[in-house]
């Protein structure tokens, strides 16, 4: 018997590992921010207003490399920019809930500050049936064809880009420190 497996609807996320050393811009700008909450998913911590146009040109330049990346391996054949950018400030006891990115293309965070336990990205199947039709006690192991949730480790200096429709949330951080990150949406430049 020849048997073949044929892989539908798979979705991925692409990272690399960057040293880019931004923790003060980041600290400086909301120390000079009125404080005024511009939260969409930031439940007990802070977001910026856009900051896309003055933020560091290294940043800028890994986003739309790795957006070359995963654009190529999806076979996208439009061209890309940046539509905005923010800081999430998270001290200890915030999260960020699950949410999208409506209208963009992709989606991405940059890890600034990452003290240990502030918190885990995770990922949600945009096949929200499953939990009901495969239970938990139906597999001896979970993987990339029967999970429901995937996480990504949080790790600082790490560019993380997936597509913008993908539900996601960073969990509770149980941390005594803040943690920081700048998230971005792109959206197709015609």
């Amino acid at each position: 018997m020849n048997i073949h497996m044929h892989q539908m609807f798979t979705c991925a996320a692409v990272s690399t590992k960057l040293n880019l050393n931004l923790f003060r811009y980041c600290e400086d700008v909301y120390k000079n921010s009125n404080k005024n909450k511009h939260n969409r998913s930031n439940i007990n911590g802070w977001q910026s207003y856009d900051i896309k146009d003055n933020v560091s040109k290294d940043l800028i330049d890994s986003i739309y490399t790795l957006s070359q990346t995963y654009k190529n391996t999806v076979q996208l054949n439009r061209n890309l920019k940046i539509s905005n950018m923010w800081i999430n400030r998270s001290p200890p006891n915030s999260y960020n809930k699950e949410h999208i990115h409506p209208g963009c293309v992709f989606s991405g965070v940059y890890y600034v500050n990452v003290p240990k336990n502030s918190g885990k990205i995770k990922f949600i199947t945009p096949a929200e049936h499953m939990v009901y039709d495969w239970p938990l006690e139906y597999f001896d192991k979970y993987n990339e064809f029967n999970s429901d949730i995937w996480w990504l480790p949080v790790e600082e200096n790490v560019l993380y880009l997936w597509p913008s429709w993908l539900k996601h949330e960073v969990t509770m951080n149980v941390s005594d420190s803040v943690r920081v990150s700048i998230s971005f949406n792109m959206v197709v430049n015609d």
